[in-house]
């Protein structure tokens, strides 16, 4: 699930690779108690978050996306600074900043496509499967988007959890779109949806760092609230489970509906590109935020506690044919039928000036 060449986006947000010179502003983040407290983490160094990072983007269980906002806009009516007033208030490790690709030690090498084992597959070709299955169970890739994919059996058990993931559905080890498209209907965007989004013509607009959402594969199991999860003999398989994960770290973009956002887009993602068919989310009790965007603003269901970690487990499926007519249709009426999926290139990460913080806002 390496998204270090992808990106998602909508006019509110973009979801961009976490890469290490996010990292000196994720760690300020991750310092503060409450922060915390309520996603449960424990404290790192420095150097211990650049470890970090470097593991989330190589691993094949879960991945992460930065969350930035437009500096100016709908959630800011501030006026957009001059250039030099972004790059004095950015974080030193932002500032003047070329972006990941300059760097070969700091990039994800190529993965081997062509591997020894029941899943062989080569970026234009992979095969055993044909392409109408990869559509069936991908619909955001398309024939000429570079694809690779990992074995998901019990006889890789280095490469996922425990206990074994089940079904006969590949893994996407790594996705990267040849042309921007909708995250729904994975229609090429014409030229003109791609204003502000990185096209040189219309100069560098300003992006805020406010967050990141996260994904984790779980095994395929059962949990219905009697005990531990259970392996499933019953359960198709073509299902998938992610969990799901948000943070908005910057106070002054909480409460303007970007969590929810965030999330309908990575979920979105996670079904179309990944092969995602359920999701979890473990939320403390305490968080009423959370439960409250996940219960209320999603529909998510609950199905299990947990007492001793004062967890309250929510589930949500978007499997069959009605439950993705309906998701799509909350999307659309949330404002996020526009949402799209491009790579994250050099001229992407060029082409936008990112801050630690909103100068007016700090």
């Amino acid at each position: 699930m390496i998204n270090e060449e992808v990106y998602l986006f909508c006019p509110q947000l973009r979801l961009i690779p976490y890469l290490p010179h996010h990292v000196p502003r994720y760690n300020e983040w991750m310092s503060d108690p409450a922060l915390l407290a309520a996603t449960e983490s424990e404290p790192l160094s420095l150097q211990e978050e650049y470890e970090n990072q470097h593991s989330w983007l190589r691993s094949m269980e879960k991945l992460t996306f930065i969350l930035a906002t437009p500096l100016s806009g709908w959630n800011d009516p501030t006026r957009e600074p001059s250039d030099s007033d972004g790059f004095d208030r950015t974080h030193p490790a932002l500032r003047d900043q070329q972006g990941p690709f300059n760097d070969a030690d700091e990039t994800v090498q190529p993965l081997l496509v062509r591997r020894e084992g029941p899943w062989v597959c080569s970026p234009r070709n992979p095969r055993p499967f044909a392409w109408k299955a990869i559509r069936a169970w991908f619909p955001l890739i398309a024939e000429d988007d570079e694809v690779s994919f990992e074995p998901v059996s019990a006889d890789d058990p280095a490469r996922i959890p425990r206990p074994p993931l089940a079904g006969s559905k590949p893994l996407p080890a790594r996705f990267i779109p040849t042309r921007p498209k909708n995250l729904f209907t994975g229609e090429a965007l014409p030229s003109g949806r791609l204003e502000g989004f990185g096209n040189p013509s219309v100069g560098k607009p300003s992006f805020v760092m406010i967050g990141d959402c996260n994904l984790f594969v779980l095994p395929e199991e059962v949990e219905d609230g009697e005990g531990e999860g259970r392996p499933s003999p019953s359960r198709p398989s073509d299902r998938r489970t992610f969990e799901v994960e948000v943070m908005i770290a910057y106070p002054p973009y909480r409460h303007h509906g970007l969590a929810e956002r965030a999330l309908r887009m990575l979920m979105q993602y996670a079904t179309a590109a990944l092969g995602g068919t359920d999701f979890v989310a473990k939320i403390l009790d305490t968080n009423t935020a959370s439960l409250h965007l996940f219960a209320r603003k999603l529909g998510f269901r609950e199905f299990k506690r947990v007492a001793v970690f004062h967890e309250i487990h929510y589930t949500r499926s978007i499997y069959t044919a009605a439950e993705k007519q309906i998701w799509a249709a909350e999307c659309a009426a949330a404002g996020c039928g526009d949402c799209g999926c491009a790579a994250y290139t050099a001229d992407v990460e060029q082409n936008m000036v990112l801050l630690a913080r909103n100068p007016s806002r700090c």
